[in-house]
Formats: C-alpha cells, sequence, structure tokens
C-alpha cells in the first residue's frame, strides 16, 4: 500500500503540494488518534477485542500509519531545501536495505540467541550488524551492477577530480538561493 501511495505520489504534483500543506495537521491529528486509541490498544493486548470494536481499531490503526506517513512526508519536504550529500548513498540503498533485511535480522538473531547477554544488547547488535552488512553489500554486490541498475535506475557516473578541474561545472537544476531583499 505505502510502495503504491508513495509511486502516486511521485508523479503527482498537486498531490505532493497538498501533502506539504497539510503534513502539520495530518502529524498532529496522528499521534492526537493513536493517543486516544491507547485504551483500546491496552484492551486488545489483555484480551483480543471483537466485532466493531475490533474493526475500528484496525480502521484506526490503519489511518495512523497513513496519516503518520504522509505527514512526515510533508515535514520533510517542508524543511529540506535539497537533499544532503551523506544522505544521498542512503536513499539509493534504501530499497536493497529493504529487501535484505528480514533474513539479514533473522540469521543474525539465530546466531546470538544462544548468547548470555540481556536483549537490550542483542537488539543493538542485530541492528548494527544488520545496517552494517546491507549498506556494505549494496555498494559491493549491487550499486554499478545491472541488479543496482534494475532497483535504482540508470546511475549517471560521477567525473573525476581532473576531470572536473578542466571543464567548467555542469548546471544543475538545483533553486537558486532565495533572497530576503527580494
Amino acid at each position: 500500500m505505502f510502495f503504491v501511495l508513495g509511486g502516486w505520489m511521485q508523479g503527482d504534483e498537486p498531490l505532493s503540494s497538498g501533502v506539504v500543506r497539510w503534513s502539520d495537521p495530518l502529524f498532529l491529528a496522528s499521534w492526537v488518534g493513536c493517543v486516544l486509541r491507547l485504551p483500546a490498544i491496552h484492551a486488545q493486548q489483555s484480551e483480543p477485542l471483537a466485532g466493531t470494536a475490533r474493526a475500528e481499531l484496525a480502521f484506526l490503526m490503519a489511518v495512523y500509519a497513513i496519516g503518520m506517513s504522509l505527514g512526515l512526508h510533508g515535514l520533510f519536504l517542508n524543511s529540506v531545501d535539497r537533499t544532503p550529500g551523506w544522505l544521498k548513498p542512503v536513499a539509493e540503498a534504501s530499497f536493497w536495505i529493504y529487501l535484505v533485511h528480514h533474513p539479514l535480522v533473522g540469521l543474525i538473531q539465530i546466531d546470538l540467541a544462544r548468547w548470555n547477554i540481556p536483549p537490550e544488547a542483542k537488539f543493538l547488535a542485530v541492528t548494527a550488524l544488520t545496517v552494517a552488512l546491507a549498506v556494505s553489500s549494496h555498494h559491493s554486490v549491487v550499486r554499478y551492477t545491472k541488479l543496482g541498475e534494475l532497483l535504482n535506475g540508470r546511475r549517471v557516473e560521477r567525473r573525476g577530480k581532473q576531470e572536473a578541474a578542466a571543464s567548467p561545472p555542469a548546471r544543475s537544476d538545483a533553486r537558486p538561493p532565495s533572497s530576503a531583499a527580494a
């Protein structure tokens, strides 16, 4: 569902503008809705809800997930003018990380199951190892291969330092800096 929503928003400028405009209320409403549903969530944990109470909780939690996703998306678009350089490789690797994290988490958890360490330490170890393995495998196995092209589209190679110094910089589509004296 979220992939469909993201793909739909990618090609629809008015929809993205609407998400940006409504991001603050969506974000706030999602949190308030979740807090108001906490008694039902706790009731579901102690004894499973049935009938309309269960359907209502499921519906409201789906609305929460969609509202929070759209709200955070809009807040990010409001607060960031351009993607920071350090974030581009992470964004490029994100789909690969999504695909490989489940098997990595499972295998690492199996390896750590018999270790006599606190669960918090196991959680941190699983998280750190999963991120490290997923990102490094993307760089070494996926990034410059046909698989990377399939996942992320064709890559444009960066110019070397000597080549960049010898030729004028390429014109970018970046927005010009705004001036307060306009």
